[in-house]
């Protein structure tokens, strides 16, 4: 049996294990968030005292791992990174043979050296086996580098052969303000339809043109996909840290649009394909130059078929299997 224990009520962690069929996979809630004082001393006592669960925190599910998990079964702890969570599960789970699987970047915790040192001693001392997406962190620290996961998508009745938008972006600013304006601006000047979604940065300070260019209301993961169903291409400038196989990229990917990257690893990507991806080299959010008749190119392009050994390698069914392997 395969245990997959992770915080389903993320709307993208939900949606990508809803597409789960496989009848020897286990799906264990577990959430790092407390809610109240109380919540928080129950945590703390669990992780505290190493040895033995005293249930007093998480779901009766996992719970219930302690009495039905044998040294054959696998588990994964997907995308837990905090210390005193695997402290905590590590009770729970530590008969089975335990994967764990980063989904954020260690460099995150850049800056704060004792916190990187303080998890990765948890991750290592909990886990047989590392993973990541992230292609830095497999070099640098050893771990197994996997691609993302994600599922097959029907699409929506409103992804027409015609579409909505030719480009579309969403996602917070993160100093990408300067560069998506100016292609917002630079692509409907030469007829080209835009969605764009920029949401502020917590404690931001915008211009009165900038925030014309923004918006406060978030979407949900379902929505956002409505979006990418709607348009011809996804654009995605990645941060100075990512290393690692986007979502975004993954997301174009399932769903057969173009998409316009910044990330020079999208050519290393399963997959990769001229007619469908376009790498901006040496692009800087604050001021690269925007060449519309490369893009107008790239855009009349027609897509290629699909590539059925790039979709195998993300969809969840079969990225479970990297974990069964003796």
């Amino acid at each position: 049996m395969i245990y997959v224990i992770a915080d389903f009520s993320s709307d993208l962690t939900r949606f990508i294990f809803e597409g789960l069929h496989r009848t020897d996979v286990r799906l264990v809630q577990y959430s790092s968030k407390t809610k109240g004082l109380a919540q928080k001393i129950r945590r703390w006592l669990e992780s505290f005292f190493p040895v033995v669960p005293l249930n007093l925190y998480g779901s009766a599910d996992l719970m219930q791992l302690a009495k039905d998990i044998t040294p054959q079964d696998v588990v994964i702890l997907f995308s837990v990174m905090n210390a005193k969570d695997l402290r905590l599960l590590h009770k729970y789970v530590g008969r089975g043979r335990i994967f764990s699987f980063l989904w954020n970047p260690v460099v995150e915790f850049r800056g704060k050296k004792f916190r990187i040192a303080q998890r990765l001693r948890a991750i290592r001392k909990v886990s047989d086996h590392v993973t990541t997406f992230d292609a830095q962190d497999a070099q640098t620290y050893g771990f197994t580098l996997l691609p993302q996961p994600f599922r097959h998508v029907a699409l929506p009745a409103t992804a027409s052969a015609a579409m909505d938008y030719d480009f579309c972006f969403i996602g917070m600013d993160k100093g990408r303000l300067p560069f998506l304006m100016r292609f917002k601006t630079l692509a409907e000047q030469n007829g080209y339809r835009c969605f764009f979604r920029i949401v502020p940065d917590r404690g931001g300070v915008y211009s009165a043109e900038e925030r014309t260019f923004l918006s406060h209301a978030s979407l949900t993961y379902a929505e956002n996909l409505e979006y990418v169903a709607r348009s011809r291409c996804l654009l995605e400038i990645v941060q100075h840290n990512q290393f690692g196989s986007t979502m975004r990229g993954v997301e174009a990917l399932f769903f057969h649009r173009k998409i316009i990257t910044t990330s020079p690893l999208a050519r290393q990507e399963p997959g990769f394909d001229a007619r469908r991806v376009l790498v901006l080299d040496g692009t800087d959010p604050a001021g690269a130059h925007i060449d519309m008749a490369r893009i107008a190119s790239f855009m009349d392009t027609p897509l290629g078929s699909p590539d059925d050994q790039a979709l195998q390698a993300h969809e969840i069914n079969h990225w479970l299997q990297h974990f069964q392997s003796p």
